[in-house]
């Protein structure tokens, strides 16, 4: 297969819309399930206001699994279409190839910026440039915040540090459109591999028959609401899968007969749940409210504005669905994400843009959120004239209020390198948004990215997040380096995707936060604060635990449930 050649034309999507009538988590908890999928990804989106569902992404099939380490790129083929794109890959960059076989190969892109100006990201542009009329590439997955080593002169911890980037190129999606209630299955094909196209039409519309199948199966009423799927085995046929998710619902049904649509979980913190009664392991408060203190004082000499240092929590985590399940209830998000590898699970409910950028307009948009303060609530409920003056108490607060126009400012300045001249502009500035339980304040900051850049330029241009990094960017990062002394993995990186279009490519991302990485049934939680002149540091300590806290009442919360 080394010599195998296929042309662009050869790379074609087929996509039909399918039932919209499913819980899109529910159907990805059953896939990965039933399957046991080792790859799989889900990107959901809920409106901040009131928490509708906008918008959900399911990827239930990769070709490549993209990782990197430093300036190392291993491209694993996951799939037969995988090994012939991986064949692809070896020919578009043959100077690049290092060890390699059918299923597998390394690429060395060397820090040249003429050579190779986006790094080990070199190896996306390949991938984009198969675009055509029947074919739209998507690439998505995590960016991780360590991948800034290899683009600015910032020492990187060996500690910890795993991998700085792992994508996946998708070959069979579902998205699903809420507003237009739009679902469209699709499916990645090669004339090379396909006997004729009408074969594959076939081949693809029994897979699209057999999701509406499961669909149907998973939607009894009596099974909506329940997250506790049947691990059903690889062997069954199509047929007795169907059956066996429909057993398993009528189980679910006469064995509770009040089953209903859940409420959503009760996560309200009324007290510390950050503590070792609750199995969870907690760093040294000592040592963080002296790096606050260092910190403070760096930024009164003036080398620092402001320097957002983290504190790692780790818990077991034996079921990570069941944790996302939780979290996404109780806190619906802009950024939902799931992202299921064969290492590691990455899941999250983050507020806060990284980068997003439409190649219809060519416009650049940053939106920093600093400034936190809890709903008015009245047992349980908003009570909206207390909420108002929460939300006055924000607005008025002159810490989170500097503090928010410091990263706004940021925000201008990492754009206007990428941006056209005279195009960066505040949309919006220190605008509330509501969640369930907390109101943050949030600008918006747009540019115009310059001719012949992409967005993958600019993302590397703006990375990482200044509400995770603080200012100046590269000076607070050494900073958080020396203090945190280990990588950071995922936590404060991006997770979103890149999809090439002839129009250009869309690119949107989510900051790393309000997030679990699991590992071998143990969650990483990490969090940070905004260090600023007039920062406290047993205030600063307390922060860290109060936004940790919300993952990590969520993995209890499932565990407490799998317990019943």
């Amino acid at each position: 297969m080394s010599d195998v050649i296929f042309k662009r034309s050869e790379v074609f999507t087929i996509s039909r819309e399918i039932s919209t009538d499913f819980e899109p988590f529910a159907l990805f908890q059953h896939i990965i399930q039933e399957g046991h999928k080792k790859h799989a990804m889900l990107f959901e989106s809920a409106n901040t206001d009131d928490q509708r569902a906008l918008k959900s992404m399911l990827v239930t099939k990769v070709s490549l699994r993209i990782t990197a380490l430093k300036d190392l790129v291993t491209v694993k083929a996951t799939s037969l279409v995988g090994k012939y794109l991986l064949t692809y890959l070896k020919n578009s960059y043959p100077e690049a190839l290092q060890q390699h076989t059918d299923e597998i190969a390394e690429f060395y892109f060397r820090s040249d910026k003429v050579r190779y100006p986006r790094g080990v990201l070199t190896i996306l542009d390949a991938l984009l440039a198969l675009k055509n009329p029947e074919f739209n590439p998507f690439i998505g997955g995590l960016f991780g915040y360590d991948l800034v080593g290899e683009f600015y002169q910032v020492p990187i911890p060996d500690q910890g540090r795993e991998r700085d980037l792992c994508l996946y190129f998708a070959e069979e999606m579902i998205e699903l459109d809420h507003e237009t209630n739009i679902a469209t299955y699709e499916h990645l094909y090669l004339d090379a591999i396909e006997t004729t196209r009408l074969e594959a039409y076939r081949t693809f519309n029994a897979s699209a028959e057999r999701y509406e199948s499961i669909i149907n199966a998973l939607n009894a009423d009596s099974y909506k609401g329940h997250n506790n799927f049947p691990t059903l085995s690889p062997e069954l046929s199509t047929d007795e899968l169907i059956i066996a998710a429909q057993d398993t619902a009528n189980a679910l049904s006469s064995s509770n007969p009040q089953s209903s649509p859940q409420s959503y979980p009760q996560l309200e913190i009324s007290e510390p749940i950050i503590h070792a009664n609750n199995g969870v392991s907690i760093p040294d408060p000592a040592g963080f409210k002296n790096a606050v203190n260092h910190f403070i004082g760096e930024i009164k000499t003036g080398k620092l504005q402001q320097i957002v240092p983290s504190r790692a929590f780790t818990l077991p985590c034996p079921d990570p669905l069941a944790s996302y399940a939780a979290l996404k209830r109780a806190y619906p998000s802009p950024y939902l994400f799931y992202l299921h590898d064969e290492e590691f699970t990455l899941f999250g409910a983050s507020p806060e843009s990284a980068l997003k950028y439409s190649p219809d307009t060519r416009e650049l948009e940053l939106y920093p959120i600093a400034g936190t303060k809890k709903r008015g609530q009245i047992n349980g409920e908003i009570d909206a004239e207390l909420d108002a003056q929460m939300e006055a108490l924000l607005v008025s607060d002159k810490k989170e209020v500097s503090e928010h126009l410091m990263l706004v400012d940021l925000a201008k300045d990492d754009l206007s390198q990428i941006s056209e001249a005279g195009s960066i502009h505040v949309k919006e500035l220190m605008k509330i948004d509501r969640y369930r339980y907390v109101m943050h304040l949030v600008s918006r900051v747009a540019g115009t990215l310059k001719e012949g850049l992409s967005p993958i330029d600019a993302y590397l241009a703006v990375m990482n997040m200044g509400t995770l990094t603080g200012a100046p960017k590269v000076y607070a990062m050494e900073e958080i380096y020396r203090y945190e002394t280990q990588a950071r993995g995922s936590y404060g990186g991006a997770i979103g995707y890149i999809q090439g279009t002839l129009h250009g490519d869309r690119f949107d991302s989510a900051i790393v936060i309000r997030s679990a990485y699991v590992q071998d049934g143990i969650a990483k939680v990490q969090a940070g604060a905004g260090i600023v002149e007039d920062s406290v540091a047993d205030s600063e300590v307390e922060e860290t635990e109060n936004k940790a806290s919300s993952v990590v009442m969520a993995i209890l919360k499932s565990r407490q449930n799998a317990v019943l």
